[in-house]
């Protein structure tokens, strides 16, 4: 390994041909970047290796034949620059090496808060106002960090009609098109074939579990209600899992590594075609680079048979996913509240569950979707992410 000359204010970096990696000591991080110099040479940034204006890689065929070894290394407070054995040279800045080495490591701006409902009754729920949500960017961001931070966010005093469910909705990203169509409203009069359009409780579970990728948001918003019960339910499922990976890392095991079967029939109706969707799961999915969780699928309702366990298998299956289930509906883990005309509901799909409680009288509840990889684009536009 040799140290590289650098200025009193630039990080420490040192060139360690041997294992053919550069190490960069950042003074905001508790650990080095360790990067290897192929990563380095691959995200090349200069006009050779990167189109600017469309923000595209220019591939480099021949990366793998080149000796990758920098035969220079010059390191000051403004960035790296690397000239290579081939005769050409990158720039980099320390941010951007930060913020594109392995996502997550260093760069989340806001960080998870996992809840159960003692956590959450420690504190007011999430909120935006609706003028502060549609009119300030400011707003905005507060709304993307609540639903980075917890999961979920409320926007409060908002119309209480559909026009408003769609404004606080298309404020964040574009309504996502489904069966159920775009902006829609629940109530039992509709009978539709589906436990969501009855008076029925319904326990905690995410939505479109039964669709290769699930809706990104859920959006609730209750117009009328003229009887009693209907209280909103979530739980962070996210925590749920963090629950079974301390407790009984096998049963995390088991869930980790078993897909599971979800799906969605439907009769031809209304002029509606008939659906039979089916999709394949694990309950939870890691991040491949950082290891955070990525994606929590749960639904109780929409379970299919199952067909991705050896018989063998099957006790230690359905043993871990009791287990789960336990965490999911003990009261501990349940956060209940009663919303009202005016109060817009934003739920991670991703991550966790709703439900409510059983209901007397008409009810008419709007919402609609949101597109995973558009909310969270905006999340990242502003710097949430």
């Amino acid at each position: 390994m040799k140290d590289l000359n650098l200025s009193a204010t630039a990080p420490v970096v040192s060139q360690r041909d041997e294992d053919q990696v550069l190490e960069i000591r950042l003074a905001q991080a508790e650990d080095a970047l360790v990067i290897p110099y192929m990563w380095l040479r691959d995200h090349c940034r200069s006009k050779r290796y990167f189109n600017h204006t469309t923000q595209q890689k220019i591939p480099d065929l021949e990366l793998l034949e080149r000796d990758l070894t920098p035969q220079a290394v010059r390191a000051d407070s403004k960035g790296l620059s690397i000239k290579w054995r081939d005769g050409h040279e990158t720039d980099y800045t320390y941010d951007w090496l930060a913020n594109n080495f392995y996502p997550g490591q260093f760069a989340r701006r806001t960080k998870r808060i996992l809840w159960d409902r003692k956590k959450m009754e420690s504190e007011s729920l999430p909120a935006v106002t609706f003028e502060h949500h549609m009119t300030s960017e400011d707003g905005l961001r507060q709304s993307l960090r609540n639903l980075v931070k917890y999961g979920f966010t409320m926007v409060t005093e908002a119309p209480p009609t559909a026009e408003g469910t769609r404004q606080a909705s298309e404020r964040i990203s574009p309504i996502q098109e489904s069966m159920y169509g775009g902006l829609w409203t629940v109530s039992p009069a509709m009978g539709n074939n589906d436990t969501a359009y009855t008076h029925a409780s319904l326990g905690a579970h995410t939505d479109n579990t039964y669709l290769t990728s699930p809706a990104g948001i859920e959006v609730f918003h209750i117009l009328e209600h003229d009887g009693t019960g209907g209280e909103s339910l979530l739980v962070d499922g996210f925590n749920a899992v963090d629950t079974i990976r301390r407790d009984d890392p096998k049963a995390f095991q088991t869930l980790q590594d078993t897909p599971i079967p979800f799906e969605y029939m439907a009769t031809a109706a209304n002029g509606k075609p008939p659906y039979l969707m089916k999709a394949y799961s694990p309950i939870f999915t890691e991040h491949p680079g950082t290891g955070e969780l990525l994606t929590f699928r749960f639904n109780a309702y929409d379970r299919g048979t199952m067909d991705t366990v050896k018989p063998q298998d099957l006790p230690q299956f359905y043993a871990a996913y009791q287990k789960i289930s336990q965490v999911i509906s003990s009261p501990a883990s349940q956060l209940w509240f009663q919303l009202s005309p005016g109060t817009v509901l934003l739920v991670d799909n991703w991550r966790v569950m709703h439900g409510r409680s059983a209901f007397t009288g008409f009810r008419l509840l709007s919402g609609c979707y949101l597109s995973r990889d558009e909310w969270i684009s905006q999340a990242r536009m502003l710097e949430v992410l």
